[in-house]
């Protein structure tokens, strides 16, 4: 699943980015140095892609919600990006805070609303 940006654009930020190795695919997460960002296309290898972060409603991938971790998904709740799976999960570790839920989702969910700060890493 990618993920679906519900904000206009302008309300979000965005940079350039040349892709490394494996390329990016449009709409998923991807972490950029300290950065939690979403690729604006799908390029290859050292292609410039825009990449966006700081936005207010977007719909990403998450660790799936049940009704034992529901609680944790509620809005407020920080977020933390996982790299391995380009989703996010409420469980912390040592993986980068990148948001906040802003619509809890249903038990059973794979997606989840949040604010993509995308610099909480920093």
């Amino acid at each position: 699943m990618a993920c679906s940006i519900r904000s206009a654009p302008p309300e979000s930020r965005n940079f350039t980015y040349t892709t490394p190795s494996g390329g990016y695919i449009r709409w998923t997460m991807y972490q950029v140095n300290d950065l939690v960002t979403i690729a604006g296309q799908t390029t290859a290898v050292d292609v410039e892609n825009v990449m966006y972060y700081n936005i207010p409603k977007v719909l990403v991938d998450c660790a799936t919600v049940t009704a034992g971790n529901l609680a944790d998904h509620a809005e407020g709740s920080v977020v933390y990006f996982d790299p391995t799976t380009n989703a996010i999960t409420t469980v912390a570790g040592a993986l980068a805070a990148c948001g906040f839920v802003t619509l809890q989702p249903a038990a059973d969910a794979v997606l989840c609303e949040i604010h993509l700060q995308g610099d909480l890493a920093i």
